[in-house]
């Protein structure tokens, strides 16, 4: 019994140091904290809410900011600019073409436009003029390639497999035709662009507004013959329509052939095609009109008519406009006369119509080819018809007229007053071209050719080749220029700068 009071007592001197410690220990910072200030043994009380002591009256300040953080300013600065790469796209672009491929099935061709740009508004066909220069040049066929010769003695392909070409009157712009799609060829960007594929229609006979911006052209569903007579080009023409070329696209004028563009290049003169059959040949190569439209194809006239009679002829074919727009020459079928075909070549005022005959000629006649001052004409004839049977260059020549110098040509009815004289002519002469300045003219004359031949007898009888010669009209050919020229290549002479 002694043990366990000593022991109670030890336990109890415990307890009595612990109270004793606990008395002096702070209050918990936490109001919601339990107290142990009750030594009567009893579980802890918790103040009711309305008892909740108020918070401490000086809270701590918050921290500081940073010293690093900058003051807002007082305006908004200027962005600084950057320059981002762009982002590559995922799939490379192809490379640019030099022309587009024809396509699969072409559509058919437009309507003609009910309003279209003006000159003054319509952009080339090819990229402005770069400013670049180029030589003058004599352009021709060989081989079916066309070449340029160059004053300096340099010859250049400019073009594989061509069968036409023209140009605009600064020498710039070059169509070409090509297996009977239409290219233009730009001389002072060196740049080949096509056009208008064949799969549409063959086209023929291209022919520029002077500034590059529209082509007319003719389409027919065959290649022209390489070679016209009447009943050849009857054939043709009568398969042909007219269709002229701008940046807005293309639009059909009507059927026929022998499209031309006025200088002023705002008219286009066509001829329809022969709808009657002739009296006694049987072909349909009678009865059409030459008309005269705007660049638009529409407000078209009746400049001349052949009506298959003895005054208008069978037909009329081949416009040609003068330099300034103001007059304009073709020919006129007469039919088969006095053992040949017989045509004549006419000119009128292009506002009026036709008023004169300017001379006689025999077989297929070409378009007139005016000087550049517009007093000359140069004609070229093509007699397959001739009663002798002669073939080959001997059916050719060119002949050198002054206009507005009267004189007088035996027809079959009777001689003629016509309205120019023949200044020189020159046998076996298969095409001709004015120098620019219209000082002399290139022809082509068979190899071999030479002023001696004799004319009463067939010295050329072949189609051969061909040579490009300078010739002064009055003096006759004096230079040689070029050798191994296709037979009846067309030839053009462009001016440089």
């Amino acid at each position: 019994r002694r043990y366990r009071r000593d022991h109670l007592a030890i336990i109890w001197l415990v307890l009595a140091l612990l109270l004793a410690g606990c008395a002096t220990a702070p209050a918990s910072p936490n109001p919601l904290a339990p107290t142990n200030d009750d030594a009567s043994g009893q579980p802890p009380r918790i103040p009711a809410p309305t008892a909740m002591p108020a918070p401490p009256t000086a809270a701590p300040a918050p921290p500081a900011p940073p010293t690093a953080m900058p003051v807002p300013p007082t305006s908004i600065p200027e962005p600084t600019v950057a320059i981002i790469p762009p982002v590559p796209p995922t799939a490379a672009p192809a490379p640019p073409m030099a022309a587009p491929e024809p396509p699969t099935a072409a559509p058919e061709p437009p309507a003609p436009p009910t309003s279209a740009p003006e000159l003054s508004t319509v952009a080339p066909l090819v990229p402005d003029d770069s400013g670049g220069s180029f030589s003058s040049a004599i352009l021709f066929l060989r081989g079916g390639d066309l070449y340029a010769y160059e004053h300096a003695g340099q010859e250049h392909l400019l073009a594989r497999g061509v069968s036409d070409f023209t140009a605009t009157p600064d020498g710039r712009l070059l169509a070409l035709v090509r297996q009977g799609d239409l290219w233009v060829l730009s001389r002072d960007q060196d740049m080949l662009q096509l056009l208008i594929s064949s799969t549409s229609g063959i086209i023929a006979e291209p022919s520029w507004a002077a500034d590059g911006s529209a082509l007319v052209y003719s389409t027919a569903s065959t290649l022209p013959p390489q070679l016209f007579d009447w009943a050849t080009w009857t054939a043709w023409c009568r398969s042909s329509v007219v269709q002229v070329y701008t940046t807005a696209g293309r639009s059909t004028i009507g059927s026929g052939c022998n499209p031309a563009f006025a200088p002023d290049g705002q008219r286009i003169a066509y001829v329809t095609a022969p709808e009657a059959s002739t009296d006694g040949g049987g072909i349909l190569g009678a009865v059409n009109t030459l008309r005269i439209v705007n660049r638009r194809g529409a407000n078209g006239w009746n400049f001349a008519f052949a009506r298959n009679d003895e005054r208008s002829g069978a037909a009329v074919y081949a416009p040609a406009w003068s330099p300034g727009a103001q007059q304009l020459a073709f020919q006129r079928m007469l039919g088969y006369q006095a053992l040949v075909d017989a045509s004549i070549t006419e000119m009128g005022n292009a506002y009026v119509g036709s008023d004169g005959v300017l001379g006689l000629g025999a077989g297929w006649l070409h378009a007139p080819q005016f000087s550049p001052d517009g007093t000359r004409m140069l004609i070229t004839q093509y007699n397959p018809t001739d009663p002798r049977g002669w073939g080959g260059y001997e059916q050719w020549q060119t002949q050198v007229w002054q206009i507005g110098v009267r004189s007088e040509v035996f027809t079959p009815n009777g001689n003629l007053v016509v309205l120019a004289s023949v200044q020189d002519r020159l046998e076996r002469a298969t095409a001709a071209a004015w120098a620019p300045d219209g000082s002399e003219v290139v022809v082509a004359l068979p190899s071999g050719w030479s002023s001696g031949a004799p004319l009463n007898a067939p010295a050329f009888p072949d189609a051969g080749r061909a040579e490009l010669w300078l010739w002064r009209p009055g003096v006759g050919p004096t230079t040689r220029l070029v050798q191994n020229v296709d037979y009846a290549t067309p030839v053009l002479w462009l001016a440089g700068r």
